[in-house]
């Protein structure tokens, strides 16, 4: 989940001089979080034990979709209001950033398509 591969890029960052810098998921965790990720988990669990009626605790899969889940609402984007705030908390200079835009994932049907010529 925290490899730099195209799946986990989140958000694009150009700069005023018109490089362009990509951010991971990685590059945004915060304990808080890391937080949400377990309640998700921890939900997903409770779900398959009540399903199921065997309390099997939470696996690595219930934390995998709680990561996934967590970044594809994108709540954690920041609002307008606080972006120069949440800007310099990532090291970024406000002043040098004229755009953040979020990277859409490629769904694996596009991720793996080949093209042919008829």
């Amino acid at each position: 989940q925290f490899t730099r591969r195209d799946e986990n890029k989140f958000l694009e960052v150009t700069l005023r001089s018109g490089r362009k810098e990509m951010l991971y998921r990685s590059d945004l965790i915060s304990g808080a979080i890391v937080a949400s990720i377990v309640e998700r988990a921890k939900a997903i669990a409770i779900k398959r034990a009540i399903a199921t009626q065997q309390d099997q605790g939470i696996r690595e899969t219930d934390l995998q979709l709680g990561f996934n889940a967590e970044y594809a609402e994108n709540d954690i984007f920041p609002t307008t209001d606080v972006t120069e705030d949440w800007l310099k908390l990532i090291d970024y200079d406000p002043e040098n950033v004229v755009k953040i835009s979020p990277v859409k994932p490629v769904s694996d049907a596009r991720a793996h398509a080949t093209s042919g010529v008829i």
